[in-house]
């Protein structure tokens, strides 16, 4: 287990233990009155162009997140379908849960998302957010309880 408190944006670090099937990462935050967009990527790299194994660009000015993934400066289909489960100053909690096959993604203990692997998780390197927003925590768990995952994403 891996805590990050309180980084500054836009923020960027590699994942400890790497991508696996039953990995989860949390991000703790707030959404500052007037916020327009926020991102949260799983990157295959370090540098800025790399491609994006998953991508989640939170938007207020259209009330939508959206999921995708880029690959060679080239975007994908965007998925957009889904609750908007955010709102000014208020907190969150956003649960992204590795499976074998997707990514299962709550918020607020509320499953709202999944996201089908379209590149292999094993190139994801990096984690990054940047945008509106207030990061409290972010933790990169290794082993998670199987109750807590029932009760967040089932």
């Amino acid at each position: 287990m891996s805590i990050i408190l309180r980084p500054a944006l836009p923020f960027q670090t590699g994942i400890p233990g790497g991508i696996y099937d039953g990995k989860m990462i949390e991000i703790k935050g707030s959404i500052p009155y007037g916020a327009h967009r926020f991102e949260i990527n799983l990157i295959a790299g370090f540098d800025p162009n790399s491609n994006r194994v998953l991508h989640l660009g939170i938007r207020f000015d259209q009330q939508c997140v959206v999921r995708n993934h880029m690959e060679y400066n080239h975007w994908g289909p965007e998925e957009r379908q889904g609750p908007f489960p955010f709102s000014f100053g208020r907190e969150f909690k956003m649960l992204i849960v590795v499976d074998r096959t997707h990514y299962r993604i709550a918020v607020n203990n509320q499953h709202c998302w999944d996201f089908r692997h379209r590149l292999p998780m094993d190139r994801v390197k990096s984690f990054g957010i940047n945008g509106s927003v207030e990061v409290h925590e972010i933790e990169f768990i290794d082993r998670p309880n199987p109750v807590r995952l029932r009760e967040v994403l089932f």
